[in-house]
């Protein structure tokens, strides 16, 4: 899919370097690293919704390799918890209502775009994490869509808006 949509990857690719969640380096680097790995894309099409590149942790070259998702340890990370949370914010405004049934509520949202890509990757794993898209690698130094690790990641920064967020609304200030 990354073929058919080349106008699109590049556009993306160049929006990724911009927010600094990817660093560019010749194709021939790539060669001299032993952390570099060949790790393929795709790229994710909604109708209404900007494309969405997408890194290929399950992807082998070869039967006897071992894909990073499948190196990756997941036995520490976080549980996840934010598939609940938008039920949470519904049932907590359902009640605050309730409470207040006379007095305006205000909300105040905060902007998570590219969320996943806040956690930085380590220095020592950028290589393994990074790609070749045409004659360019691209290292990731910032978390990837498509790790297997990269929804726990960002669980710590939800978990602590969330803390946040509560604290400013119950302050007296």
């Amino acid at each position: 899919t990354v073929a058919q949509h080349a106008a699109t990857v590049t556009k993306t690719l160049n929006k990724e370097e911009r927010n600094h969640h990817l660093m560019p380096f010749p194709g021939w680097v790539g060669r001299f690293s032993n952390t570099a790995r060949h790790v393929q894309q795709t790229i994710l099409v909604k109708n209404g919704k900007k494309a969405r590149l997408i890194w290929n942790g399950t992807a082998k070259r070869y039967s006897w390799e071992y894909s990073m998702n499948e190196v990756t340890p997941t036995e520490k990370e976080a549980p996840i918890t934010f598939g609940y949370v938008y039920l949470a914010f519904c049932v907590w405004l359902w009640n605050l209502r309730i409470s207040y049934p006379d007095e305006e509520i205000y909300l105040a949202f905060i902007d998570i775009s590219s969320c996943f890509r806040w956690p930085r990757i380590s220095p020592d794993l950028v290589g393994a994490f990074g790609f070749v898209m045409g004659s360019i690698y691209f290292a990731a130094n910032a978390m990837v869509f498509g790790s297997v690790v990269s929804a726990s990641t960002w669980e710590p920064f939800r978990r602590a808006i969330a803390a946040l967020a509560t604290s400013y609304c119950f302050s007296s200030g």
